[in-house]
């Protein structure tokens, strides 16, 4: 059985633990919630819902309303590949605005919207990313959000801005689809494994509480 790992709302990130993360199947029913006053986002789950549903190949979607993301999202011409950073996604797909997603109906146009892309502007919203892995989700939406961040403050510079030919843009994206492999040259390795323990590594040092 297909289940999600949901954060309650009304939570805290920083209370969260690994414990204490709701469950709910497929069909929105929640089979474990330690939480006595709280469950989950009803559009948190439409938009997950889809993705899971559609995507047999995606283990994990993270969605965000960052600051830098949502501004991005307003700009008509959303991400521009003004960095080697955005450059790494090629064609980043876009979904309208819908007011907030508490409808079912609207989980096959963000389906059909996001097609076979791992990442997705949801127009004056914000960003969402997926991915096979833990990993790779968290790796895609870190990227795409430093991406955001990286423009907003070129442009907030009031200076003529440096935009790469189209030639260099597939060149690099395409050096960028295939990570290279140390261990292994010539072989692809997904995002986000190699910093992966670096990262818990991290956390633990600061504070290893999430683990309960």
């Amino acid at each position: 059985m297909a289940r999600y790992g949901f954060n309650p709302l009304g939570v805290m990130y920083s209370e969260i633990t690994a414990s204490s993360l709701l469950r709910v199947d497929l069909g929105g029913d929640v089979l474990y919630n330690p939480w006595t006053s709280y469950s989950i986002s009803k559009a948190g789950y439409i938009i997950h819902n889809a993705l899971r549903s559609a995507r047999k190949d995606l283990e994990c979607a993270i969605h965000t309303h960052t600051i830098d993301g949502v501004a991005v999202s307003t700009m008509k011409r959303g991400l521009l590949p003004f960095t080697q950073t955005a450059m790494r996604f090629r064609q980043v797909p876009y979904h309208h605005h819908e007011a907030v997603a508490l409808s079912k109906g609207e989980r096959g146009r963000l389906i059909a919207d996001m097609a076979d892309a791992d990442v997705m502007v949801l127009r004056n919203h914000g960003l969402l990313a997926a991915g096979p892995t833990v990993q790779e989700a968290f790796n895609n939406i870190y990227r795409l959000q430093r991406a955001c961040a990286i423009q907003l403050k070129a442009m907030a510079a009031n200076t003529e801005l440096i935009v790469p030919s189209e030639p260099i843009i597939a060149s690099t994206n395409d050096q960028l689809s295939v990570q290279s492999c140390a261990d292994h040259p010539g072989e692809r390795k997904a995002y986000g494994i190699t910093e992966w323990a670096a990262l818990i590594r991290m956390l633990d040092r600061k504070d290893d509480s999430y683990k309960q």
